[in-house]
């Protein structure tokens, strides 16, 4: 009986180009998503959470502040403790420090995506924020930016 040599496959880690930050915030209590700061208009922030508990708790309040729920990852700050992480893109980081300290304040975590070890560490959570569907992906808008000019054929 010949064996299976085949290695089994590797996730992809995501993009070493990824900026910015990921923050782990423990979800505590019914009001929790209440201290959550506003994302600034013009940027997107996605955010996954833990269980589909806490979705479902959090996912409404949150989308009411501007953030983009990508779904439930299954990765918990420790067992029983639910958690939501959210990916903050660099150029947010930069123009809303006090946003971005407001935020930060209560993470648990943060995660620099600017070191390779924590690409790879995280390849799971992030693949959820970087899904073709997540604005994560994609640079938003400013709100009172125009839009490009069109060139004629």
């Amino acid at each position: 009986m010949a064996r299976n040599t085949a290695r089994p496959a590797r996730r992809q880690p995501p993009p070493a180009t990824l900026e910015g930050a990921l923050l782990r915030l423990a979800v505590a209590g019914d009001g929790w998503a209440e201290d959550i700061p506003p994302v600034p208009d013009g940027f997107a922030v996605t955010v996954s959470f833990s269980s589909d508990d806490a979705a479902a708790q959090h996912a409404e309040a949150l989308a009411l502040l501007g953030y983009t729920d990508v779904g439930v990852t299954g990765c918990a700050l420790t067992a029983g403790v639910a958690v939501a992480d959210f990916l903050v893109p660099q150029g947010l980081l930069a123009a809303h420090p006090t946003w971005w300290r407001a935020l930060a304040d209560q993470a648990d975590r943060a995660f620099s995506l600017a070191l390779g070890p924590v690409l790879a560490a995280l390849a799971d959570v992030l693949e959820a924020h970087l899904a073709p569907s997540s604005p994560a992906v994609r640079p938003a808008r400013r709100a009172n930016a125009r839009p490009p000019a069109s060139s004629a054929s």
